[in-house]
């Protein structure tokens, strides 16, 4: 009878037919609602689901960010690494030659970091480079980019930035950088080398 029949599907086959469809286009957000008692039919059956391809959909989500985040940034200070600077950098360098831009890319590097590592230890080292990371980013500007190639090696992107404006950018990068570190119980003092190349 159309009474068993909507007790099996917990709705009417219209209803049931339309949200397999709402399923089956994948909007798995707008919660498919069940009559009291109907959680057996059809129609809970498919609230179910619903609910899973939900989950597996957001753990899904998750899972493409990490999986950029690990492809183009480095793990230890969040900074973008080698691969994004190259993109990033060949982007910079056709827009300078287009426009007739200047570019400033500079190559920064901790002087004696492994003997902060071997003598204070990886961790300690660690943290360092995370607070000289946080440094440099608050220096950019929003179109600069800031990379970390490994170890204690940073590259600064700067487009539209000449000779005489990558002086002051790199003059402020070695007064910022050799300012006092403080690291649990530790104050370290770091100095750092930079080199300059320039486009054209």
């Amino acid at each position: 009878s159309l009474r068993k029949l909507r007790a099996t599907l917990g709705g009417t086959p219209d209803e049931v037919y339309a949200r397999i469809a709402h399923l089956g286009r994948g909007q798995f957000q707008d919660p498919i609602a069940v009559p009291a008692g109907q959680e057996d039919s059809v129609l809970g059956w498919l609230q179910q689901t619903q609910r899973q391809l939900h989950q597996m959909e957001v753990e899904r989500r998750v899972s493409d960010a990490r999986l950029v985040q690990l492809a183009d940034y480095d793990p230890l200070t969040g900074l973008p690494n080698r691969r994004l600077l190259q993109d990033r950098a060949q982007t910079a360098l056709g827009r300078a030659h287009r426009h007739g831009e200047a570019l400033a890319l500079m190559f920064l590097d901790l002087d004696r970091f492994k003997n902060i590592n071997d003598s204070l230890g990886h961790q300690l080292g660690d943290a360092l480079l995370m607070q000289v990371a946080q440094r440099l980013k608050s220096l950019l500007r929003e179109e600069d980019t800031i990379c970390r190639l490994g170890g204690d090696e940073f590259v600064l992107l700067c487009p539209g930035t000449d000779a005489a404006s990558a002086a002051h950018v790199a003059r402020k990068v070695l007064a910022l950088a050799a300012q006092q570190y403080q690291i649990g119980t530790q104050e370290l003092a770091v100095t750092c080398s930079i080199g300059i190349a320039m486009y054209p």
